[in-house]
């Protein structure tokens, strides 16, 4: 078989390394305060889970909403292994959220796919794999 085969996560995370290198060069490594753990920031994340569950129940949940939830669920939480785990759910929401909009450009052959190319070599990177697509995989030429 030819080429490459990997999921839409593999691609998207793959985009997301290049960023994260690409902010490296620019910035070099960051270390900032985390500031999170406010009441404030508590308050709102039971806001917008509140809107999450109504938009839900009527059909109308986006993006934003759970995104919003899961951001601001971070944003409240007071120690580092807890933000951690949140903002693992808040990459996670993001890496779907960019899948979804992927899979409507690909539906629509007007819309011009997403800028940047991802490289195989990008992705292996991150990945072993086998060279048997799986449900869902993107193929790329090497």
């Amino acid at each position: 078989m030819n080429g490459t085969f990997f999921t839409p996560t593999q691609v998207v995370l793959a985009e997301v390394e290049q960023e994260r290198q690409t902010q490296e060069r620019k910035w070099g490594e960051q270390n900032h305060l985390d500031g999170t753990g406010r009441e404030i920031d508590r308050v709102t994340a039971a806001a917008c889970r509140a809107t999450c569950q109504r938009a839900a129940a009527a059909g109308k949940v986006s993006w934003r909403h759970i995104l919003a939830e899961q951001v601001y669920k971070a944003f409240g939480k007071p120690s580092p292994d807890m933000l951690r785990a949140e903002l693992v759910q808040v990459a996670a929401v993001a890496c779907a959220w960019v899948e979804a909009i992927d899979r409507r450009l690909a539906a629509t052959p007007a819309v011009p796919a997403p800028a940047g190319p991802v490289t195989t070599t990008a992705v292996r990177r991150l990945y072993d794999f086998a060279d048997e697509p799986s449900e869902g995989a993107h193929h790329i030429d090497d």
